[in-house]
């Protein structure tokens, strides 16, 4: 299944916003949501998931769902990969030159691995301790764990069941069902996004619903129809 190019051009803008969001300029106040509630982040794991979907459903199609989910899992292994080497980055070079330069910005960024070593960096490599602007990837990488699971379960049931305990769980993070199960603010991970605060599961499965449907993977009632 080839790319769509229109929707990795949108994603490399919601990228730049992103970047224009973090940056401490004037420019990042209104790149925080430029699209009404819908903030950049959001918008990119929905295109995400689009592509996910688009391309993974057809590799289903052609090759099966084993050799799918061999695929999703291998590239979820290299984002892991590129997680923890971010990670490691972070904490040996750019957190030692921070401290050297008495940057206070750059010390709280780790303020748990600064107080808790060991702790911070095995919870680090099994994505329970993401410090911030590391906490995306690590929310994306969940996400592809799930996704053979929940391309099966769609070829299956249908979306239906999927995208209405997506919804619930986004309605149970409203209600700040997520912050009682994990009140822990210093140990943030993707879990911890995922049923707390963020929209994105939100966007996630509708993301990989409209990437299927582009993709031509009928629900299981309209292609039982058509093979009749």
């Amino acid at each position: 299944m080839s790319r769509r190019h229109e929707i990795d051009a949108l994603r490399g803008l919601m990228l730049i916003l992103m970047t224009l969001t973090h940056l401490p300029t004037r420019f990042s106040e209104s790149t925080g949501e430029p699209f009404g509630f819908v903030s950049a982040a959001e918008g990119f794991v929905f295109l995400s998931a689009f592509m996910v979907g688009w391309i993974y459903v057809g590799r289903a199609r052609k090759n099966g769902i084993p050799a799918m989910r061999r695929t999703v899992w291998r590239r979820a292994f290299m984002l892991y990969a590129c997680q923890v080497g971010l990670l490691l980055f972070l904490l040996t070079v750019v957190v030692p030159i921070g401290a050297a330069k008495g940057q206070p910005a750059i010390i709280n960024l780790v303020s748990f691995f600064n107080s808790e070593h060991l702790t911070a960096l095995l919870s680090g490599l099994v994505l329970l301790y993401d410090p911030p602007l590391l906490d995306i990837l690590p929310l994306y990488i969940l996400f592809m764990l799930t996704t053979p699971a929940v391309l099966t379960l769609s070829l299956r049931r249908g979306w239906a069941p999927i995208l209405s305990v997506s919804f619930g769980l986004w309605v149970l993070a409203q209600f700040g069902v997520g912050q009682a199960i994990l009140p822990d603010h210093r140990k943030r991970h993707a879990l911890r996004h995922a049923v707390c605060r963020d929209r994105a599961p939100f966007r996630y499965s509708p993301g990989n619903s409209s990437g299927s449907s582009a993709c031509g993977w009928a629900r299981p009632r309209q292609r039982a129809a058509s093979e009749t």
